[in-house]
């Protein structure tokens, strides 16, 4: 059985066209996950900060108390 020319070229200009299409694909979706995961990163120490800042003034305050009432 022989291939035919018109066959073997489809299927080459098919496979050439979709390589590409998959590294561009994949490039952007990790470039994505990447953006997105340091943005959460940056979120959670912000958070982490605002919540130590908090405890900080409550840990004040509570000496404080302490330290008044005795």
């Amino acid at each position: 059985m022989k291939i035919r020319l018109r066959y073997t070229l489809t299927a080459t200009f098919t496979l050439i066209a979709i390589v590409p299409v998959l590294f561009i694909g994949l490039w952007v979706e990790r470039t994505s996950y990447l953006r997105e995961l340091s943005s959460v990163e940056e979120k959670h120490l912000l958070l982490a900060k605002n919540i130590t800042n908090a405890l900080e003034l409550y840990t004040h305050d509570a000496a404080a108390l302490f330290d008044f009432l005795v």
